[in-house]
């Protein structure tokens, strides 16, 4: 636990910098170094092989979605809709070869994913020289107090099995307690925000629900591979992909919500 602890203190700083400055390009340099280690540890994961093919291949989709970013802002919204189509058509393409599937899933999945806090973090202007009001907060904040109390909770109360098949240790109680926290903390930040109670409400459950939906996927994955962790990087947390399974679907949810 104090491991877990120490990670997070040390990378709450540097993401939330990325998150108050008015530009994107530090979300995006960091998204970028996130899109490239979770493309590998989830290319690792399903098929034993450190391929380069998926980080590069979720670096051309990042790199793209960049540019319009920065550049149009037209249609970069389309972005993560056109990965997800283009993630459809090669697992159709390529049905029968299955590391090929997992190869171009670990790298676009990550980068569509990931790039939904890109345009969120574009979606209002910003009122000063940093910009603390992002509306990237909401995909976050409630995430972390989300984890924070299913951990809490799930350990002192918890006793009811949500899935044993795939997380042992997680509960209904701790489940429950995580999707409160997530929408309490989504209402408390609505009017800092600027944002209607009822978009804040229904981005609060997205947050409680495809979170955990989100941790509950990788966790049927990791099973089905016979691997505890997607790697070893974070000390207490194990690999990237571990931290960020949950943000992987919530962020996505938030975005369609705000949008």
């Amino acid at each position: 636990m104090r491991a877990r602890v120490l990670t997070a203190l040390a990378l709450i700083p540097l993401v939330l910098l990325a998150v108050f400055s008015t530009s994107p390009l530090p979300l995006l340099i960091l998204g970028g170094l996130a899109v490239v280690i979770s493309s590998l540890e989830l290319a690792h994961m399903t098929t034993g092989r450190r391929s380069w093919i998926p980080p590069v291949g979720g670096l051309i989709l990042w790199g793209a979605g960049a540019w319009a970013l920065v550049q149009t802002q037209g249609w970069a919204a389309w972005l993560p809709g056109l990965a997800g189509l283009g993630i459809l058509a090669w697992a159709a393409i390529m049905k029968g070869c299955r590391r090929w599937i997992y190869i171009e899933i670990a790298g676009l999945y990550p980068a569509s994913a990931l790039y939904s806090l890109a345009l969120l973090h574009q979606l209002l202007p910003a009122a000063g020289a940093w910009n603390m009001s992002n509306v990237v907060l909401l995909a976050l904040l409630p995430l972390w107090a989300g984890d924070t109390a299913a951990i809490f909770i799930g350990r002192s109360f918890g006793k009811t099995p949500l899935a044993p098949a795939i997380s042992p240790n997680k509960t209904w109680e701790g489940a429950v307690a995580n999707l409160l926290a997530a929408l309490a903390v989504a209402l408390a930040l609505a009017p800092w925000l600027g944002i209607d109670l009822r978009r804040a409400a229904l981005a609060g459950l997205a947050m409680g629900v495809l979170g955990q939906a989100g941790d509950l996927l990788e966790s049927a994955l990791k099973r089905s591979l016979g691997q505890k962790d997607s790697g070893s990087l974070l000390p207490g947390h194990g690999g990237l992909l571990d931290r960020i399974d949950s943000l992987l679907l919530a962020s996505l949810g938030v975005w369609l919500i705000l949008r």
